[in-house]
């Protein structure tokens, strides 16, 4: 059969998809697949406010010090939306799973890194992977929305993976076009490390990887037949372009994109700063807000970027970042603490960028109800955005649901848009997880380096301060936590070790740190209020992640890895007049990282039963004893 032919039926095609059994994540994974639940969820927050409505404790917090005083506001209350008359509606409904492109001799031409695509009319190919791609003959139309031409001369750059829809490429005709009916692109290798990232987590494969393929020595590969893996094609709507002209045209300073979960949010986002980046906007500013799913940020974290070319454009948007570590991946653990990184972030915007005329696009979580929309008007009140963008399956503002959300939010004019509803294949936990292996892998820029494990190298040696005028780090502590131990090793290996946590500095002459001195030579401690009030000080600075292998109180250090920049720039503040604090929240580890696979291959079965912490019996996934409070009085079991 020649490759041709094995394109057509699909035998040569990657399938990325594993077993049950070759994909399972930790219990709590397991759990949420079955119950359909997962932390953060909408289902969680209306279960929190049952619960408090009912006068029942939240036992899911009990490590938590933030306290809700928000009282719901009249249901009654209509909007703010002075212009009723002045809403738009936006509608759509498409998806697209798979190319419409036959491969042959005459259209796909094989060559050592890039393969040559020929595209007639009302053609258009998926490719996943990365890849950077050239227009040689005529015009293409991206994803539906940008339009390509072969005379710009510009090489376009593309990264995608299941955690994302992936780059649509579409025959276009212009009047700039040759007669001849045709498109050619030219798709190239893109190798940045990221195609490796299977070798550590098989099931986030971003291209073909071990079977055999005709793409397989390729970092891409075209999406041909629709699989069970169902690759999304972004496929951006014309009700969405409609509504990117418009606010193209007015011209606002802000705009506030909200909505349920799996709305497209992120999506209309990006595609929103693109689009006015390449109709001649010289720069936007994207504030993402959203700590569990972000793209722009760091884990954990909540950032602002300024762009001045396109996402699928190369540049380095980590020169233009300010980041603020939050500490966990849902408002709901520290609402405080989210409203004050959200009044920083826009703070910074209007004194760095708001005088220039640069518009701000702010991306919100997906929590609308409940405790969640209590945020969210507060979040209306910092931003008070020009443009309020509500993604909703019903175009209707006398919708009950979009009258909820909306009720209190202050802005000056509204949009109604059909958001992009697509089954999601790859859960809310992977996506983090994915994330936090591409934080900790990455060398610099866009380059990672999956070929190996953070376990087969050598940690750092950090030194930690066991009195005042030490040089090392100078106290821990952990947010929503307080720590009331003194000198228990045993304890505090157990909340330090294998964690990720946030590093941070301060002039020491700016502030007084009360420490908590341990005996035992442990690490000084701080308490999480006294953590939390100095890092939310403008003189502190966030210079990253890192994660704690093991503590050594022999020696007095820690044992950590980090990021190349990460460690640069620990080590330029080491011996100098700056405090280090590392902090932490969550901070859980990406789970492919937790056991080498090297460990159980090289145990015997007889030992491997004596592996701490594991259990090599299989566990039913409802029947199991998993989150007992969460598997009582469900809705689907009243």
């Amino acid at each position: 059969m020649s490759a041709y032919a094995a394109l057509k039926s699909g035998e040569a095609l990657t399938h990325l998809t594993s077993s049950s059994e070759e994909t399972a994540g930790s219990n709590e994974d397991l759990d949420d697949e079955i119950l359909k639940y997962t932390k953060g969820s909408d289902d969680e927050k209306e279960d929190n406010v049952e619960d408090n409505e009912n006068g029942s404790e939240n036992t899911d917090d009990t490590n938590s010090n933030e306290n809700w005083n928000f009282k719901m506001n009249d249901t009654k209350q209509k909007y703010s939306n002075p212009d009723q008359t002045g809403v738009k509606l936006y509608q759509h409904q498409n998806l697209v799973l798979n190319s419409n492109f036959s491969p042959s001799i005459d259209n796909l031409s094989f060559h050592t890194d890039y393969v040559y695509v020929t595209l007639c009319e009302a053609e258009h190919i998926l490719i996943n992977g990365q890849f950077k791609m050239e227009v040689l003959e005529g015009s293409v139309l991206l994803n539906n929305c940008f339009t390509l031409n072969s005379k710009s001369n510009k090489i376009y750059q593309f990264q995608s993976s299941q955690t994302q829809a992936i780059p649509m490429i579409s025959y276009l005709t212009t009047e700039l076009d040759d007669k001849k009916n045709i498109s050619i692109v030219k798709i190239t290798n893109f190798e940045n490390g990221l195609e490796k990232l299977n070798r550590i987590y098989p099931f986030a494969s971003t291209a073909q990887n071990e079977q055999k393929s005709v793409f397989e020595k390729y970092t891409f590969e075209l999406v041909l037949h629709e699989n069970d893996n169902q690759f999304n094609g972004l496929y951006i709507p014309e009700s969405w372009s409609d509504n990117f002209k418009f606010i193209a045209s007015s011209a606002p300073s802000s705009v506030m994109v909200i909505g349920n979960k799996n709305t497209g949010k992120s999506t209309y986002s990006k595609v929103l700063m693109d689009y006015l980046l390449v109709h001649k906007r010289k720069s936007v500013v994207l504030i993402d807000i959203d700590p569990g799913q972000s793209e722009q940020s760091s884990p954990y974290c909540m950032s602002l970027t300024n762009h001045t070319t396109a996402s699928f454009i190369e540049q380095d948007i980590d020169q233009n970042k300010v980041e603020y570590y939050y500490g966990f991946s849902s408002p709901m653990d520290s609402p405080s603490r989210f409203l004050n990184i959200v009044q920083r972030l826009y703070n910074h915007y209007l004194m760095h960028f708001s005088k220039t005329g640069t518009m701000v696009i702010v991306n919100t979580p997906g929590w609308v109800k409940g405790c969640g929309k209590e945020l969210l008007l507060k979040v209306s009140n910092i931003i008070c955005p020009s443009n309020l963008i509500l993604l909703t399956n019903n175009l209707s503002t006398e919708y009950e649901e979009n009258q909820n959300i909306l009720c209190g939010l202050r802005f000056e004019r509204l949009n109604l848009v059909n958001g992009i509803f697509s089954n999601q294949i790859v859960s809310a936990s992977e996506i983090r997880c994915i994330h936090k292996l591409m934080y900790f892998h990455k060398v610099s820029g866009h380059e990672y380096d999956f070929t190996s494990r953070i376990l087969d190298f050598s940690p750092t040696k950090l030194s930690y301060c066991t009195k005042e005028n030490e040089v090392g780090i100078n106290a821990l502590s952990i947010l929503n936590y307080e720590l009331k131990f003194n000198g228990d090793l045993t304890t505090t290996r157990f909340l330090i070790e294998s964690m990720i946590w946030s590093i941070h500095i301060i002039e020491a002459k700016k502030i007084k740190i009360p420490h908590i001195i341990q005996s035992g030579g442990l690490p000084m401690l701080l308490s999480a209020e006294h953590a939390n009030s100095i890092i939310n000080e403008e003189e502190s600075k966030f210079l990253g992640l890192s994660i704690v292998h093991s503590l050594n109180n022999k020696d007095q250090y820690l044992n950590i890895y980090a990021p190349p920049n990460v460690t640069a720039k620990l080590q330029k503040y080491l011996n100098s007049d700056f405090k280090i604090l590392f902090i932490r929240g969550e901070g859980n580890l990406p789970s492919p990282e937790v056991l080498h696979p090297n460990f159980l291959h090289e145990n015997s079965s007889a030992t491997k039963k004596y592996v701490p912490y594991l259990s090599f019996k299989v566990k039913p996934k409802v029947g199991g004893i998993w989150k007992v409070r969460r598997n009582i009085i469900r809705k689907s079991q009243r």
